[in-house]
């Protein structure tokens, strides 16, 4: 089943991919992305948080999990590049999404790339709550859409699920979304629509949202 990898990654140095005591580090990770991308045949990109300039994340296209987890990771290429990251690249998490090439609304299946900034919400669903909560954004998330103007808009489940503690897979939505401004995301919040969206709240133990901007996309 094709899956996109969202990976997270954390500077050691706790200084911005981009600034220059990390040239070093970004021209290794330039060379590494774009090995990736020979792999997958697809492209792949990389993007930092606005939240924390020292983490940032890469999006990826794969045939499978086993694809990532079982060939590109273990392989010798990967080894080496990875290998010359460590010293100064720490993993947050990594997990991969089943993100439909299009929904009911007519929303592609594509991460919003093309926007100035990129919202990354990760919706934690409590257990036994992911048909409720999967019915209530269909129903309420044109409403992100209109607000958002039609920057981009899409989503899907995280497919190498987790377990809880009481050995419960854990449910994982990610939903990406486009705008021009983390401070027009955030007057989402203040308007009439977010009262409807946010009924999806009844459903999760908790949420993550960040903001990102791309850095580079390498291409096979």
């Amino acid at each position: 089943m094709p899956v996109h990898e969202l990976a997270c990654l954390r500077l050691k140095n706790g200084h911005p991919l981009t600034s220059p005591g990390n040239e070093g580090t970004l021209r290794k990770l330039r060379a590494g992305i774009l090995e990736q991308a020979r792999y997958t045949n697809s492209a792949t990109h990389v993007l930092s948080q606005i939240e924390d300039p020292s983490v940032f994340y890469i999006l990826g296209n794969w045939e499978s999990v086993s694809q990532h987890v079982d060939e590109w990771i273990p392989c010798k290429k990967n080894q080496t590049i990875m290998g010359g990251l460590a010293e100064d690249v720490e993993l947050v998490f990594l997990e991969h999404l089943e993100i439909p090439s299009s929904d009911a609304m007519g929303n592609a299946g594509e991460v919003p790339l093309t926007a100035d900034v990129i919202a990354i919400g990760r919706y934690f669903v409590s257990h036994g709550e992911k048909e409720a909560f999967r019915g209530t954004l269909n129903e309420t998330k044109h409403r992100l859409e209109r607000f958002n103007e039609g920057k981009g808009l899409c989503g899907g489940w995280r497919e190498d699920k987790e377990v809880g503690d009481e050995g419960h897979a854990k449910e994982e939505f990610v939903l990406f979304s486009g705008w021009t401004s983390v401070d027009e995301h955030m007057q989402f919040a203040e308007s009439e629509g977010f009262k409807d969206f946010v009924r999806i709240k009844e459903f999760l133990k908790g949420a993550e949202i960040k903001h990102a901007t791309v850095v580079f996309s390498s291409h096979p």
